[in-house]
């Protein structure tokens, strides 16, 4: 094969993948209704406000603070900037080590002199842009990956794969420097697989929820965890000659799609359509194997996703406490990858 058509086809790939890695990262969750000020702990030559820090202490990494809460899964943390004439490092850490910045792992560093620099675990990664007076400066995890925002625009994204608890960790330089308005985005709440109850006709096969009986609208589960903010609820089409529903309940009142407030059809004959409350809102096209369908909620707001691609938001507003809620109706039929996004903790 000539070399051209042999790099035209790694590029293609190389496309691809990016494709692929942009949809998994843009689907994503972070629950912006989970949001903390946080409570600061550790303090070392500094004094609090709220949720703001101010440094009493002289010139020098001796100052610091470090947050009470934590994210466990998807999440942020998020700053205004008060002044551009200090120095001050601010990021995510997994343990408290000393008041210095070299401990924390993923974090932003703003000079005294307008500068913003990116360090992890005390190496710079580089001199990436200016800062200004009341930037909203964020660094945040989805799916492993830790990204850099200011004024929601991204600035870097880590090499550095991330998983487990994380806690804002502050370390402070200049004289009355300050951190202000920080907050913990996704704090108390986390994603989980969907553990079973009210189950009616189905078993778990491999992690599957499997329907047991004959054909019929005789057969559902709903989850025992629930998402009480925002959030979202997500299955995998495993078989395309299965008739399923699942979907976002307030409570689980019987085995059928009927009382499903908002849910996503999935038809043997190839096609999918959003219902709610038993009443259909249209047919939005035919689906593969391997499809994930999500139904998600931030506010007030219900969107319904195929492959983290929106395809309808429902007109009625969501409140209070939700559930996943499944019905089967094919013989054999599977729900597969049950997920809750945002559930509480």
């Amino acid at each position: 094969m000539p070399l051209v058509n042999r790099l035209a086809i790694v590029s293609m790939f190389m496309l691809l993948f990016s494709a692929i890695s942009d949809a998994e990262t843009d689907c994503a969750f972070i629950g912006e209704t989970s949001i903390k000020d946080i409570l600061w702990t550790d303090l070392a030559g500094v004094k609090t406000n709220g949720n703001n820090l101010l440094k009493t202490g002289p010139e020098g990494w001796n100052s610091a603070a470090f947050s009470s809460g934590y994210i466990s899964d998807d999440g942020a943390f998020e700053v205004t900037v008060k002044g551009t004439s200090a120095s001050r490092m601010l990021g995510f850490a997994y343990v408290n080590t000393d008041v210095r910045f070299e401990g924390i792992n993923y974090a932003v560093f703003l000079t005294s002199y307008g500068r913003l620099y990116i360090f992890e675990n005390g190496v710079q990664r580089g001199n990436y842009t200016t800062y200004n007076d009341d930037d909203v400066i964020r660094i945040e995890r989805k799916k492993g990956v830790i990204s850099y925002l200011k004024n929601d625009s991204e600035i870097y994204v880590s090499k550095i794969p991330s998983s487990g608890g994380l806690y804002a960790d502050v370390s402070l330089y200049s004289e009355g420097a300050s951190i202000d308005n920080a907050r913990l985005f996704g704090v108390g709440s986390a994603t989980v697989s969907a553990e079973w109850v009210d189950m009616a006709g189905v078993g778990i096969e491999k992690d599957m929820l499997v329907k047991k009986g004959g054909t019929g609208w005789n057969s559902g589960a709903a989850s025992i965890q629930n998402i009480v903010g925002d959030g979202a609820v997500e299955i995998t089409v495993q078989d395309n000659d299965d008739t399923i529903v699942a979907g976002l309940s307030g409570n689980n009142e019987d085995a059928g799609y009927n009382m499903i407030d908002y849910a996503i059809f999935i038809s043997t004959n190839g096609s999918f359509y959003v219902y709610e409350d038993g009443f259909n809102k249209g047919s939005f096209g035919d689906y593969d194997k391997m499809d994930v369908f999500r139904i998600e909620r931030q506010g007030t707001r219900v969107t319904y996703m195929r492959n983290c691609e929106p395809f309808y938001v429902s007109k009625r507003p969501s409140r209070g406490k939700l559930i996943l809620d499944v019905s089967l109706y094919s013989k054999g039929a599977k729900i597969t990858n049950a997920t809750i996004y945002g559930a509480s903790l």
